[in-house]
């Protein structure tokens, strides 16, 4: 897995604009270096990590609230390269949030099946009351009255 991501990997794979990335980077808040054509090469531990610290706690339900958006510095503006410890830490922390975001995607995945699979029942039952109501209203004007229908007997003696 690529260390180093352009802003636009950066931001697709946490979900955030390219301007959020950059303004990280320009403040220090994730380890960035510039690249010769002068764009950010953002590293992806420390962006990683900078979300898992700066993001809410999930709630009972899962969901993330989304309020608390504080800023947390991961590296100093990088006056220095992180120690092993520091690097462990980035990357459990790292493989936490990937896998949280895997999670997320599949309960997204899972989500839009539940919703298609009501659309589709809506859709069918919508259909069936359409040509009920039709049935209903040829049935009401009388002219059907010789051909059984399924409200003859319900409206026997009514019509």
């Amino acid at each position: 897995m690529e260390t180093m991501l352009s802003v636009a990997a950066a931001a697709k794979l946490v979900g955030r604009g390219s301007s959020t990335i950059r303004k990280l980077a320009q403040d220090g808040l994730i380890h960035a270096k510039k690249n010769s054509a002068g764009h950010y090469l953002v590293e992806r531990i420390s962006l990683l990590g900078y979300l898992a610290e700066s993001d809410p706690e999930p709630s009972a339900d899962g969901r993330r609230s989304g309020a608390s958006r504080a800023p947390v510095a991961v590296f100093e503006r990088n006056d220095r390269a992180p120690d092993s410890a520091e690097l462990a830490h980035w990357k459990a922390r790292a493989e936490s949030a990937e896998e949280s975001l895997r999670h997320e995607r599949q309960r997204g995945a899972d989500e839009r099946q539940r919703h298609d699979a009501i659309f589709a029942a809506n859709v069918s039952l919508q259909a069936q009351l359409v040509a009920l109501a039709a049935e209903f209203r040829v049935f009401m004007s009388g002219e059907a009255s010789s051909k059984p229908s399924r409200f003859s007997s319900l409206w026997k003696g009514k019509a």
